[in-house]
């Protein structure tokens, strides 16, 4: 007889899963630095603390206007002063020693204010009497003007030797003081303008008082001439009618040329 079928082989018995393998728990956060008073300068200072805070306590004065302010207090421990206004300025006649607020308006400073006196004091502000009075002249011993009790310059003279007479051909114009050196000193009418009547070329100087100028003398003509020393009558007036107030029909001049004749004047 034929062998019977061989039996098929079983399969192998199929394993569980394996399970995965448990989650790590999450790593804690970073403790955050330590913080506090980093100042060293603070009671409340401790070296551990690494962030500051701003607990830090600063002890002192903490009123701003006091003289013992600390502006890097920020609790007030009682040692402000006592505030005492005055003037601190020790040149001042006010001063006041036990201040310890400047007071300026306080400060006087004695001294003369007469700003014209010679020892007036640009510093003070209240006057003690005490400014010389002023006497103004020359101060300067070497001048011709010099003024013993001058105490304020007003300007000096000094001496320069030199012609001082205009009619001289070496004339100085900056000469103040007469050397007694002018040469060709001839003064006299040198005036060759057209109402002068006695102009003369020997003459090294004009001297006006001997010039005779003519026109009309009289102020209530409309024709009225103030420099005019004869009259010519040449004056007119409102009427048209011109009024003869004196004749003059030969030259007064003994130096002239034409002394004593007749004037080359129309008279009317």
């Amino acid at each position: 007889p034929s062998p019977p079928p061989s039996a098929s082989p079983s399969p192998p018995p199929s394993m569980p899963p394996v399970p995965p393998p448990p989650s790590m728990p999450p790593a804690p956060p970073p403790s955050p630095p330590p913080a506090g008073c980093t100042n060293s300068n603070s009671l409340l200072y401790h070296p551990r603390y690494v962030v500051d805070d701003g607990t830090c306590k600063f002890l002192g004065c903490t009123e701003s206007i006091n003289p013992e302010y600390d502006p890097e207090a920020n609790v007030n421990d009682g040692s402000c002063l006592h505030l005492i206004s005055g003037c601190m300025d020790s040149t001042a006649y006010t001063f006041r020693s036990v201040a310890n607020v400047h007071d300026p308006s306080s400060c006087d400073f004695l001294g003369c204010t007469n700003n014209e006196s010679p020892n007036y004091n640009p510093s003070a502000n209240v006057n003690d009497g005490s400014c010389v009075p002023v006497v103004k002249g020359c101060t300067d011993s070497t001048a011709i003007n010099f003024l013993s009790e001058a105490n304020v310059d007003a300007g000096c003279l000094f001496y320069i030797m030199g012609c001082t007479n205009v009619c001289g051909t070496n004339y100085d114009p900056t000469a103040n003081f007469d050397n007694g050196f002018c040469k060709g000193i001839a003064p006299g009418c040198k005036d060759f303008s057209s109402n002068c009547i006695n102009g003369d070329t020997r003459y090294t100087c004009n001297d006006q008082k001997q010039c005779i100028y003519v026109g009309c003398t009289d102020p209530a003509a409309n024709n009225y001439n103030s420099s005019a020393t004869f009259d010519d009558n040449s004056c007119t007036y409102d009427s048209g009618r011109r009024q003869l107030q004196g004749t003059l029909t030969t030259c007064p001049d003994p130096d002239a040329t034409n002394y004593g004749g007749a004037l080359p004047f129309v008279y009317f």
